[in-house]
C-alpha cells in the first residue's frame, strides 16, 4: 500500500524549483525550444518516513520519450521510474526529502509533449 504522494499539476510554479527550457501555462508543462530538451526539477517534499519504494503516473500528451526520474536524499540521487510500475530505490538513495525531475524531449513520433500532470506515489 502506498502511504503518500505528490502531485503537481502545473497549474503554477510553486512547486518547481528549477526548470530549464521549460513554460508553465494555462495547466502545462512545455518545452520552451523543440529540440532541446526541457527538465523540470521540484522542491523537496518531506515525508514523513524514509522513502524506499515510487510509483509514477503522468497525464498529458506525446509523452513516450519523457523521463521520469525521482530522489529520496533531497536531489543527490536520481532513479528512473517509469510510468504505472513501481522502483525500489537503492539503500543508500533511501530518505525523506523527496524530489522529482521530469525531462521533456519531441521527436518525431512525440511532437510537442505536453505535461498535463505529474504524481509519484511513495512508500
Amino acid at each position: 500500500k502506498m502511504k503518500y504522494s505528490i502531485v503537481d499539476d502545473f497549474d503554477n510554479e510553486t512547486q518547481i524549483e528549477d526548470k530549464i527550457n521549460v513554460t508553465v501555462e494555462n495547466g502545462y508543462a512545455r518545452q520552451t525550444a523543440l529540440g532541446t530538451d526541457g527538465q523540470i526539477t521540484s522542491i523537496a517534499s518531506t515525508m514523513p518516513e524514509d522513502i524506499s519504494q515510487v510509483e509514477a503516473r503522468t497525464a498529458g500528451q506525446s509523452l513516450n520519450a519523457t523521463r521520469l526520474e525521482i530522489s529520496a536524499d533531497d536531489g543527490a540521487h536520481y532513479t528512473v521510474v517509469t510510468p504505472l510500475s513501481m522502483v525500489t530505490l537503492e539503500a543508500d538513495r533511501v530518505g525523506r526529502q523527496v524530489k522529482y525531475r521530469v525531462t521533456l524531449t519531441d521527436s518525431s513520433t512525440n511532437v510537442l509533449p505536453l505535461l498535463d500532470g505529474v504524481s509519484f506515489l511513495c512508500k
